[in-house]
């Protein structure tokens, strides 16, 4: 034993020498043995750990970027097809319901010391809770089609994005929690007056290029982009809050006030994706 302990020893040593003496060559000691074989080690050949890291979080960028762009987008689309129902002359808010998983659910209560409540969707009857928060007949068939077809196995939770999974004999109960498209799409904000030219572009293509006011296809020289509440009311300079107007429809609202409306929750966050959500 003490002859083995003994090469052990030996063994560690001829390794730390290995690391804290020339990197250019590894020592490595045998069980028992006498001999140390050290092999040459062409550093060029290493890859180059920073480069390869910056390229990494370079990369990671560029796709947060583009996924943002494409929720911007997404955003700024559904909130036209909402505001062509009530004008330029309206602020429409718009929410979205969306879904909370079991265990978010209760570790939110454990960390503000609450009870947890009873789930609003629950797992034996999904079916009869859509109908009664509104989700329309039509919906659901689909919804049971793409559960049954399993192209879809539920809603995302909103805060950890795990599925929960319902089935024709029931499935997870869950929570619902009303947020805004805002909060629900992580809008960009500008500072400022001025939107910058990436939200004037997302919104002018949400508005398939056209005046909010008179319709009319806007030239460049004609572009102007509304505050629909006014810095000086309480707006922002957000998404939501944008409009694309030709210079005499801007100048004939300024001084006209606008109606603020709250539009029905929409409930697409809990159903199968579709092309359609509004309908």
């Amino acid at each position: 034993m003490a002859g083995v302990v003994g090469s052990w020893g030996k063994t560690r040593l001829l390794l730390n020498r290995g690391r804290t003496g020339d990197r250019s060559r590894s020592s490595w000691k045998g069980w028992g043995s006498d001999r140390t074989c050290e092999a040459p080690i062409d550093e060029e050949s290493l890859p180059d750990i920073e480069r390869a890291w910056e390229e990494t979080v370079l990369r990671n960028r560029i796709n947060t970027q583009r996924e943002q762009d494409e929720s911007d987008s997404q955003a700024a689309s559904l909130i036209r097809q909402i505001r062509k129902r009530y004008g330029p002359m309206v602020y429409v808010a718009v929410n979205a319901l969306v879904p909370v998983c079991l265990g978010c659910k209760h570790t939110e209560c454990q960390w503000l010391e609450t009870q947890l409540p009873q789930p609003a969707i629950s797992s034996e009857s999904w079916r009869r809770d859509y109908l009664n928060i509104g989700i329309p007949r039509k919906k659901m068939r689909e919804a049971s089609q793409s559960l049954e077809s399993g192209t879809w196995r539920g809603p995302e939770c909103y805060l950890c994005g795990s599925v929960i999974e319902l089935d024709a004999q029931g499935g997870e109960g869950f929570y619902l929690r009303t947020v805004s498209i805002s909060e629900m799409y992580s809008l960009h904000r500008g500072a400022g007056r001025r939107a910058p030219n990436w939200m004037q572009e997302v919104v002018l293509n949400a508005f398939e290029g056209k005046c909010s006011g008179c319709g009319i296809v806007l030239a460049h020289e004609q572009i102007t982009f509304d505050h629909i509440i006014p810095l000086s009311g309480g707006g922002e300079t957000e998404i939501d809050n944008l409009q694309p107007m030709c210079k005499r429809c801007n100048q004939e609202k300024k001084n006209l006030s606008v109606d603020q409306i709250e539009h029905p929750s929409l409930h697409f966050p809990l159903l199968p994706f579709s092309a359609h959500m509004l309908d």
